[in-house]
C-alpha cells in the first residue's frame, strides 16, 4: 500500500498554524472552514471566480461604476458587462441596479465599499435583488473586511478580501464560496498541492478548498493573517466600526471646511462611509506633492491618482 510523506516536526507544527487559521478566517467571516480558499490577495480571487465559472459570451454580467479594476476587467473577457452608474452621493444607483437586473444577469459583481469615497453599499438588501434575478453574487469586500466583519449575512455565493487591508501581510488573501458553488468552480491552475493522484490516464483532484490552492502556499503570510484577524477581533469589530465611523465624520467636518477643497462624493452628512475620503484641490497644485505633504508632515496616510478608479 502506499505510506504518506512524513514530515518534519516544524513542517507538521506549520501546516497545524495554517489550518488553524482557515479556522480563524471561517469564524470571522461566520463560514465553514472547508469553504475558505487562501490566495493572493482580492484581484486572484475575482479572477478566480471569472475563469472557473464556465460563463459564456452570451451571459449579462453586472457591475457598478464604483468597482475596483480587479472587480470589473476580468468580467469584461467572459460574458456582456453591465455597468450600473452612481448617484450623487457616490452611491449605486439603486433604480439604475434594478433596471440592469432585468437583464436576467448570470452573474452580479457588487463593492462593499468603495475605494474611492469609501461609501458602504446597502450591501445585504443588493444580494438579495441579485439573487432573487437568479444571478451567482460576488463581492469584493476589500475594504470592508477590516472596519465591520460580519459577512455571514449577506447571501452572497463568493466574498473576496486582502491580508494587508486587515492589518496582516500582504501577498495573502482570501477567496470565500459557498460549498455548492465551490465544488463547481474550476481550478485556476493545476499542478503540485491541487492533486490527490496523477496518472498516465489522469488525475484525482483534492477535496475543497485544496484543490484550488496551487502550488506552495505562503504559509508565513496565512499564519500572519490568522494573527491580523486576530488582533482585530481582540479590539472588538463593534469598537473598530465606531472608531471608523467617529473618524471619517472628522476627517469629513474638517475637509468641507477647506475652501480650496473639494469633496468628490462622500459629502452627505447622513451617508455611511468609511474612512476614506477623495478630494480635488482648486488651484495648481500637484496632487502627488500634496500626498507627500499630508504623509511626511502630518502622518495622514495618502495617496494620489487613480487608485485602480477609472471610469
Amino acid at each position: 500500500g502506499q505510506h504518506p510523506p512524513r514530515q518534519a516536526p516544524a513542517v507538521r507544527g506549520g501546516v497545524r498554524a495554517y489550518e488553524s487559521t482557515r479556522i480563524r478566517v471561517a469564524e470571522f467571516i461566520g463560514a465553514r472552514a472547508g469553504e475558505v480558499v487562501f490566495v493572493r490577495n482580492t484581484t486572484e480571487a475575482v479572477s478566480m471566480i471569472a475563469h472557473g465559472l464556465g460563463l459564456k459570451a452570451a451571459d449579462v454580467l453586472v457591475t457598478t461604476l464604483d468597482a475596483h479594476h480587479s472587480n470589473m476587467l476580468p468580467w469584461r473577457r467572459h460574458g456582456e458587462t453591465v455597468v450600473v452608474p452612481l448617484d450623487d452621493d457616490a452611491g449605486v444607483d439603486l433604480d439604475g441596479y434594478r433596471t440592469a437586473l432585468e437583464h436576467g444577469p448570470a452573474l452580479v459583481a457588487l463593492t462593499a465599499c468603495s475605494n474611492v469615497t469609501g461609501h458602504y453599499a446597502p450591501i445585504t438588501s443588493m444580494v438579495k435583488l441579485a439573487k432573487d434575478a437568479g444571478a451567482v453574487v460576488v463581492v469584493d469586500a476589500a475594504q470592508y473586511a477590516p472596519h465591520r466583519g460580519g459577512m455571514e449575512g449577506w447571501g452572497a455565493d463568493f466574498v473576496a478580501f486582502s491580508g494587508h487591508k486587515m492589518l496582516g501581510p500582504s501577498g495573502v488573501g482570501v477567496l470565500w464560496g459557498r460549498q455548492k458553488v465551490l465544488e463547481g468552480l474550476a481550478p485556476y491552475a493545476l499542478g503540485g498541492g491541487t492533486v490527490d493522484w496523477v496518472d498516465t490516464e489522469g488525475e484525482r483532484l483534492r477535496k475543497l478548498p485544496h484543490r484550488l490552492e496551487y502550488g506552495t502556499p505562503d504559509v508565513a503570510g496565512v499564519i500572519g493573517l490568522g494573527a491580523a484577524v486576530g488582533y482585530l477581533e481582540s479590539l472588538g469589530m463593534d469598537r473598530v466600526a465606531e472608531h471608523d465611523r467617529a473618524m471619517a465624520e472628522r476627517l469629513r467636518e474638517e475637509s468641507l471646511r477647506r475652501d480650496r477643497l473639494t469633496l468628490l462624493g462622500n459629502d452627505d452628512p447622513d451617508g455611511d462611509y468609511a474612512g476614506i475620503i477623495s478630494f480635488a484641490v482648486a488651484g495648481e497644485a500637484r496632487l502627488d506633492h500634496v500626498a507627500r505633504a499630508l504623509s511626511d508632515s502630518y502622518g495622514v496616510m495618502c495617496r494620489s491618482g487613480h487608485m485602480c478608479s477609472q471610469p
